[in-house]
């Protein structure tokens, strides 16, 4: 791990691992993302695949614990002689294992493990869903942000365009300048139909996700609080220790590892006690009850001495398990890096932002007294209205990030975000 970390410090990205510590990182908690959110995780039908998925795990590590136990048999014989009379015979027998080389043993240590690897990705995909369903979350909130901006300078514009009609029907102003606000006006009636769709699109993605209709009344308009951070923390650490997909690739390479361990015993021989009971029910001369109990020997070496291959076969899945461990490591910090300096970013950017929108107002205002004075032309005029309207909608992009990063951090440590 130190290894890894160097790595990072060296690409100039080592402060990410010192971010805000879970328990401060929401200090204005979205009533109606979390419970959205809580719902998509109990009723998403992939995550219900994966709870069942949990259940078959549950129900075979009892099977590999009952292979500790006794194996009774049952045999029913009719056997007919020469005289055409039939002695049928029953036979009762019990046999139970007294020396496996490990191999009960490992077969019920694998079932644990995958019962493990079963719960950690059930995490795994409620995880995973969650995080999709928190990015649709952010992109409808700077959608619906963006929608507001874009009504607000299409209303601006029309304002405008209403002023330049009736300079050009007092013949003040040149035709042209018309051209240039009905242009203008047209262009912000489409921007604002495309952003109208795309949050319908992505209200339509949220109800999927959450298994029923959603009204836009259930997304409330939120603030970010400038001070919900608290550089206090590693989340590193914390994604490390409780990430559900290491913890998933944990549980595969001890898999593999209780498998390898079977493979092995399975190359040696099994010692069992087998006692049985045999009567019939029409004895015949020559036939009679018997009783019997003995330790057998069995050894199965597969065909070829197949046994040694599984061995390998199992060694090597061994070895692609670990690998895999570290692959997942080095993803959930690159993950997590990215997302810290995302967040850090834009806590940075915000004062330039709200200072940019405060700007372009006071140039509006500004520009359009100069206009009527002469001094400015009606080019920059419009200019200056659409620089408002960006300086806006990157606002509202803004704030939607600001205000769901806090949750995409929880759930990069592997925390549920309503906890």
């Amino acid at each position: 791990m130190k290894t890894l970390t160097s790595v990072f410090v060296r690409l100039g990205v080592g402060s990410a691992f010192y971010a805000w510590s879970a328990c401060h990182a929401v200090a204005q908690p979205l009533p109606a993302y979390e419970r959205l959110a809580a719902d998509v995780s109990a009723h998403y039908p992939a995550i219900l695949a994966r709870q069942a998925g949990v259940t078959e795990a549950e129900a075979n590590v009892d099977v590999a614990r009952r292979q500790f136990l006794p194996t009774p048999t049952v045999q029913y014989n009719s056997n007919s002689n020469g005289n055409n009379t039939s002695t049928p015979s029953l036979t009762v027998g019990i046999s139970q294992p007294v020396w496996t080389f490990g191999r009960l043993t490992a077969g019920l240590d694998a079932a644990r493990e995958r019962n493990r690897t079963a719960t950690e990705s059930l995490q795994e995909t409620r995880n995973s869903i969650l995080l999709h369903f928190t990015e649709l979350y952010q992109s409808y909130l700077a959608a619906r942000g963006r929608m507001a901006a874009q009504r607000a300078g299409l209303n601006r514009l029309q304002g405008m365009n209403d002023m330049m009609t009736r300079r050009l029907e007092g013949g003040v102003s040149a035709k042209v300048d018309g051209d240039l606000s009905r242009s203008r006006l047209a262009q912000a009636g489409s921007d604002l139909a495309q952003e109208n769709a795309l949050q319908r699109s992505l209200l339509a993605q949220l109800e999927q996700l959450a298994g029923r209709p959603i009204r836009p009344a259930e997304i409330p308009e939120s603030t970010p609080d400038p001070d919900a951070t608290d550089p206090s923390g590693s989340l590193t650490d914390r994604a490390l220790a409780r990430h559900p997909t290491l913890l998933k690739a944990q549980a595969t390479l001890d898999t593999a590892r209780a498998d390898a361990r079977q493979q092995r015993a399975a190359q040696w021989p099994t010692l069992a006690l087998q006692v049985s009971h045999q009567s019939y029910h029409r004895p015949q001369p020559g036939t009679s009850t018997t009783n019997q109990v003995f330790l057998s020997v069995q050894y199965q070496p597969g065909a070829g001495l197949a046994s040694t291959a599984a061995v390998r076969a199992a060694d090597a899945q061994v070895t692609a398990a670990q690998d895999t461990l570290e692959a997942s490591r080095r993803d959930i910090v690159t993950a997590l890096v990215a997302d810290v300096e995302n967040y850090r970013m834009a806590l940075e950017r915000r004062p330039d932002v709200e200072q940019t929108v405060r700007s372009s107002e006071a140039v509006l205002a500004s520009y359009q007294r100069l206009f009527v004075a002469g001094k400015r032309s009606w080019l920059d005029v419009v200019n200056a209205a659409r620089e408002l309207t960006q300086a806006e909608v990157a606002m509202a992009d803004l704030r939607a990030q600001l205000l769901m990063a806090p949750y995409r951090l929880k759930l990069r440590t592997g925390d549920e975000p309503w906890n």
